[in-house]
Parts: structure tokens; C-alpha cells; sequence
């Protein structure tokens, strides 16, 4: 079964609107037959994690100022079980600029520009294993 890693990133947190962003996620998974599964709170998100986690960017030139905000308060993580689970957060979660997303999405709801853009979703189900594994090391994966 597909599965897929979200992050309620700091900006969600911090602002109170957790817990309704988690509902939102519930709510809509729920309607499609999504299973919410393991949840965990990182507070703070470790250097090191975010480090493995957001790999891929190490080189960039933004990469510092994405690493400070997710160490800067409390993350949390939410794997979300399913077929087609990916394309689906994906498309919940809209443009990782909230300027350029959809009305309705995640992301223009919630964010407020390129870095604090509210949310992230697993980009591919290989991505998601990956982060899965970090987020949960050790975990039975299903």
C-alpha cells in the first residue's frame, strides 16, 4: 500500500491552526477511504533530521533559511496510507508557492510564501518511504 509523509511545518504550528489543518487532513482521507496512520510531534525538528530530509537541497542557495525555519518550532508528521495517497496529498497540498497555488489548497489556505509555505507532502512513493524512515526509523513498514 502507498503511504506518504506530511509535515505540519512551523508556520501551521506556531499560529494555533494546528489541530485544525490535522482535522482538514482527517476529514478529506476519511472521504476517500485514505487511512491517517503514525503521528509524531518533533519539538523542535533536529538539525540532523532535517538535514536527511530535505537532502536534496543541502547545495541550495535557500537551503539555510528552509533549515532555521524548520528548526525554529514544533513539526508534525502524519503518514497517510492509500492507493494513489501521493498524487492526492499533492494536489490537497497545491504549488509549493502559495502565490501560485490553487484557492482551497493547503498551501494558499495556509501559507504565506515559498518557505513558509504551511505543509509538505512526499514528492513520489520512493520519496515517502525514504521520509517514513526518518521520520520513524526502524518502523514496521507496511
Amino acid at each position: 500500500m502507498e503511504k506518504t509523509v506530511v509535515l505540519l511545518k512551523p508556520d501551521i504550528t506556531t499560529a494555533g491552526k494546528w489541530e485544525y489543518v490535522l482535522e482538514m487532513y482527517e476529514r478529506e482521507a476519511e472521504q476517500r477511504g485514505y487511512k491517517v496512520g503514525k503521528q509524531k510531534f518533533l519539538s523542535p525538528m533536529s538539525l540532523a533530521m532535517i538535514d536527511e530530509f530535505y537532502r536534496e537541497h543541502l547545495a541550495a542557495d535557500f537551503y539555510q533559511g528552509l533549515r532555521n525555519f524548520m528548526a525554529q518550532g514544533l513539526v508534525i508528521a502524519i503518514c497517510i496510507e492509500g492507493d494513489g495517497v501521493v498524487a492526492w496529498v499533492r494536489q490537497l497540498n497545491g504549488a509549493t508557492d502559495p502565490a501560485r497555488a490553487e484557492e482551497g489548497t493547503m498551501r494558499r489556505r495556509f501559507g504565506t510564501d515559498i518557505r513558509r509555505n504551511a505543509v509538505h507532502g512526499s514528492a513520489t512513493p520512493a520519496d515517502a518511504e525514504r521520509e517514513f524512515q526518518i521520520i520513524w526509523p526502524g518502523a514496521e513498514q507496511k
